[in-house]
This record gives structure tokens, sequence and C-alpha cells, in this order.
């Protein structure tokens, strides 16, 4: 986990953490917004969301995210406040997601990000501001498509080299419901502009059963696999996750959020 602009499209919640950091379809719900500005539901008015999250391994990282979003009829708005810290990485992050509901069958979103970030003895990133926009369409009844893009203007000063880098994000994934209580999700996620050049494939499956969703994921990036549980409780949903990093091993994952 570095401190370039890779890490502005870390997914938000356990839910996504539980299928592999696959953010830009996931279980539908308001928070879906923060991991792409076309994701999210409109069957709340207001969400408080909270997460923790916690790696283990070579490093220790430690996140707290605290978020709000709010809607207008065809509008939903939302402010994510993110930090990380640790003895190797110090990190806060701002994000402000626009979407708007054009008809039933499309869904249009911006989204606008600054974080500031600074890792010891390898890079140093003072400030990095980054555009986000997304599209979902409803293919069909029970499924699902979303296309997001997202560039960061980032400068960054490596202490070894002085390279000056900027990152692009695409991700395309489609959702299906298999059933009224199991669904499939798939995305390809490629990075470009830093170092490496790479495309993920992720895959993850849920099936909920009552007030409980069981998820699971698997991908060819750092988290080969990873799995969750989440609860709810008329307008209160609890998600834990754990996902294995081929260099962190195992870390668990905890958000909360509120409906109203």
């Amino acid at each position: 986990m570095g401190v370039n602009a890779s890490t502005a499209q870390s997914p938000v919640g356990a839910m996504a953490r539980s299928l592999c950091g696959l953010g830009a379809l996931q279980v539908p719900g308001s928070i879906g917004i923060f991991n792409s500005p076309a994701s999210g539901r409109w069957d709340s008015t207001r969400t408080l969301f909270s997460e923790y999250r916690n790696y283990f391994g070579i490093r220790g990282l430690n996140s707290t995210s605290l978020a709000f979003t709010t809607g207008i009829k065809s509008l939903r708005m939302g402010m994510l406040w993110n930090r990380t810290g640790s003895m190797y990485l110090n990190r806060q992050e701002l994000r402000l997601q626009l979407a708007g509901r054009i008809s039933e069958l499309l869904t249009l979103g911006m989204g606008l990000h600054y974080r500031q970030a600074f890792m010891t003895g390898t890079y140093r990133q003072k400030g990095s501001p980054a555009v986000q926009l997304g599209v979902a369409l409803k293919a069909g009844k029970k499924t699902d498509v979303l296309i997001d893009w997202m560039r960061s203007l980032s400068i960054i000063e490596n202490d070894w080299t002085g390279q000056h880098l900027g990152t692009a994000h695409f991700r395309a994934g489609v959702r299906h419901r298999v059933s009224k209580q199991a669904g499939l999700m798939g995305e390809v996620h490629a990075r470009y502009g830093d170092f490496p050049n790479r495309s993920i494939l992720r895959g993850g499956i849920w099936y909920q059963y009552g007030s409980l969703t069981f998820l699971a994921g698997t991908s060819n990036g750092p988290e080969p696999m990873s799995f969750g549980l989440s609860w709810r409780r008329r307008n209160i949903v609890v998600e834990c996750a754990a996902a294995y990093h081929a260099s962190l091993g195992f870390s668990p994952h905890f958000s909360a959020h509120c409906n109203w």
C-alpha cells in the first residue's frame, strides 16, 4: 500500500473489502457513492457512515473513516474524511461526491478528492487533487453496468529519483442478481501513469439470508481472496470483513452506517 494516486481508489466499507476491493460495483447501498459517484441507491434520504480498518503484518496500518450522505429528489451528495496513520505512513483524504439519476436506466456521477500523504524515506506527497467520473446503466431487470474513471493530479517527490507522477484509474464492472437472495459481480480495473501499469480482475458473490448477507471475493491483485458478513437491523447496517494481502497477511475491517 503506497501513498501515490492508487490509494485514492481504495474502496470504502467492509462490504467492498469482502469482495477483494471490488469497489465500482458492490451490493447496492448508499455508501457505494464513495467508491464510484454513480454507484448508490436512493432508498434513504441521509446516511451516517463510519469505518475502521487495521492492517497486520510488517506495517500495522490503522485507517478510520467518517462519512455523510444526503439526497434531494434525484440528486445524492456525499462527503467522506479518511485518516491512515502508522510509523511508515500518514495520510488524510477528503472525498466530495455528487450523483444524479437521469432516468430509471441511467445515473451520472462526479467526485472530487484531495489528500495529503507522507511515507518515511520514499515518497512525499504534499497535496494531491483528483477528479472522478462515473456512469451507471441498467442493462436489464437483474443486471447493472458501471463505468468509472478517475484522474489524479499528483505531484510526488521521490527521494531516490525525483520523479513526478500522476495516476489514472479505469473500472468497468457488471453486477447480476441471480435471485432475490444471491448475486454475482465482476470488474476489470486498469491503472496507468504510475509504476507499474497494471490491470486487475476481480470477482465476487453474495448471498442474503434474512438480515444477514454473506460475501466472498477473489482477484489476481495483491488481495487474492477475502470474505465478510453484513447484518442489517431496520435502518442500521453493521459489516465486518477479512482480506488476505500478499505482503500484509490477513487484515480485519469493520464498518457501520445508519440510514434515515
